[in-house]
């Protein structure tokens, strides 16, 4: 095992099945061994046949031990010389504070000017809504569907109806004039 002095050991029960075996004497002495044999790496030279047996076994699993974690020190100290991740610079580092947290890196930022659209031309704004038409003179009308011919009203009221009975609109006042003014209208077509 080596002579570098360690603060710890894995001792694994499986080793102490038989630790009954033994008398508080002898087992005191054993577990007084293997302490000095993790700290120090010395071999006692005091124990019974029966405690020096199972000393055996524990140092096995002592030195397998120290032997998997003196290897994955070794892998790390290898990985460590290779740099690991590169350090970032004072502007970088300035530059992630300024940014807000999360979203998108293309964020405004009210310290500079802003950038100028890349985009020259702009998409048109959408028409307006159209304004309501006045009810004819004629019939019933909602305003903005009733400048319509009576087939496409008729088709407008029944998608309408449809939309009440699917659950999309709600407003009972709404559905019962459309369907008094879809009445009206097939019984005059």
């Amino acid at each position: 095992m080596g002579s570098e002095k360690r603060d710890s050991v894995i001792l694994h029960l499986e080793d102490f099945e038989d630790l009954d075996e033994l008398t508080n004497a002898e087992a005191g002495k054993l577990i007084k061994a293997i302490l000095a044999y993790v700290s120090t790496g010395v071999l006692p030279e005091n124990l019974g046949v029966q405690a020096k047996t199972m000393f055996r076994y524990i140092r096995r699993h002592i030195d397998r031990d120290k032997a998997s974690y003196d290897e994955t020190c070794r892998k790390r100290a290898a990985a460590g010389k290779l740099g690991g991740r590169p350090k970032k610079d004072a502007d970088e580092k300035q530059n992630k504070a300024k940014k807000a947290n999360g979203f998108s890196e293309k964020q405004k930022n009210p310290d500079h000017e802003p950038e100028p659209d890349p985009d020259p031309d702009p998409e048109p704004e959408p028409d307006p809504e159209p304004e309501p038409v006045a009810p004819s003179a004629d019939g019933p009308g909602d305003g903005v569907a009733s400048g319509l011919g009576d087939e496409e009203r008729i088709q407008f009221l029944r998608t309408m109806l449809r939309l009440f009975d699917a659950g999309a609109l709600t407003d009972a006042e709404d559905k019962d004039r459309y369907a008094e003014e879809l009445r009206e209208l097939e019984g005059g077509i």
